[in-house]
């Protein structure tokens, strides 16, 4: 059983260096995995503590080496930085906003658009969500509510209230207030599934020519969700709706 929790350990601590690093600079873990294995050792001579202390030292190693690379600016804006993004523009002139380079985009349904890493993404979510995703897959959401003389945080609220009382939603994340796009938004967090974990920002657009709610949700692996929030982020920050709206 150690032999697993520790394995399990590596991949927690190695991989968001990997996901967040991207290339900013040159990050070599040869050493780091060689002390991991020296705490494997210890672990199976029965000497816990001897483990447990080397990953601890571990721990502030792999801390200083994320820090390193990430300078003075957090992971989340980082990985915003490092999104290359294209633009979209509704036939109807109604919205337009930008999403990653290379990710597919479906607009069958009037006022909501659907993102994601590939076409096979989407098919599996299409209907329903599935119980798993695969690593590097992830999507988007993007749907326009009419507040029809509601206001905001009266419907916002009852949305996100809504998931969180599904049995099969687990917040994690309580709903908080939030600012995007300079505007008033909702955020909630939560897990379904065997590993998927969901994003949910709802911003207040009440002085559109329709006033509405513009609701952006991403969902992806929990391991990769940093990504997955960054990329919802940037979504949402560059939402426009344009004057026919």
């Amino acid at each position: 059983m150690q032999k697993v929790g520790f394995l399990f350990l590596l991949v927690l601590l190695v991989m968001p260096l990997s996901l967040q690093a991207q290339g900013n600079c040159d990050i070599n873990l040869e050493d780091e995995v060689n002390v991991l294995k020296d705490a494997q050792s210890q672990a199976d001579s029965g000497d816990a503590v001897a483990a447990a202390t080397t990953l601890q030292e571990l721990s502030a190693t792999l801390s200083a080496i994320a820090e390193g690379c990430l300078g003075d600016d957090d992971t989340l804006e980082v990985a915003i930085d490092e999104i290359a993004m294209q633009e979209f523009v509704a036939e109807d002139g109604s919205i337009a906003f930008l999403y990653p380079e290379n990710w597919v985009l479906q607009d069958e349904n009037e006022g909501a658009y659907l993102i994601a890493t590939s076409a096979e993404v989407i098919d599996a979510i299409d209907d329903e969500l599935p119980e798993s995703l695969d690593v590097g897959d992830r999507a988007l959401g993007i749907i326009s509510i009419p507040l029809a003389g509601q206001a905001f945080d009266e419907i916002a609220s009852g949305i996100l209230n809504d998931f969180a009382g599904d049995s099969d939603f687990e917040i994690v994340e309580e709903t908080h207030s939030v600012t995007v796009n300079g505007r008033d938004a909702f955020r909630a967090v939560g897990d379904i599934g065997d590993n998927i974990r969901m994003v949910f920002e709802l911003i207040d657009y009440g002085e559109a020519k329709t006033p509405s709610i513009m609701m952006v949700i991403g969902l992806g692996t929990v391991d990769e969700f940093p990504m997955t929030q960054s990329t919802v982020t940037a979504v949402a920050e560059s939402i426009q709706l344009l004057p026919s709206q």
